[in-house]
């Protein structure tokens, strides 16, 4: 079991690498468009982030304050990651902020996961 944890742990710090490389890749070529890395990278990071907050194996205690404020934090991701969306998918060009914010979010979800104890 500890093996399979620490697979789903490399998924998620994986899928959270691949969602703000992808952004600082797009964000420093000024280009503000939601790539298929980051997309990728989002998924991979909040499914594999809900398997590890099954707790699993018996022995490992979970801090439960932390994994909500991330799971938050996750789905404003996800919700802004909508929202941008639908907003170019119309024909609107992305607002710069919005998508910052979606970098930022993703920076300050790292931030916790390492600086929370």
């Amino acid at each position: 079991m500890t093996l399979l944890r620490s697979i789903l742990v490399l998924v998620h710090l994986v899928g959270f690498a691949m969602l703000l490389g992808g952004f600082l890749a797009q964000f420093v070529a000024g280009r503000y468009e939601l790539s298929v890395i980051m997309r990728i990278g989002l998924g991979a990071a909040i499914g594999s982030g809900l398997l590890l907050a099954i707790p699993f194996p018996d022995d490992i205690e979970l801090n439960h304050a932390k994994l909500a404020v991330k799971l938050g934090i996750a789905v404003l991701i996800a919700a802004l990651f909508g929202v941008y969306s639908v907003t170019t998918r119309r024909g609107g060009a992305g607002n710069r902020t919005q998508f910052a914010a979606i970098g930022v979010l993703a920076f300050t979800n790292a931030a916790v996961a390492a600086l929370w104890t």
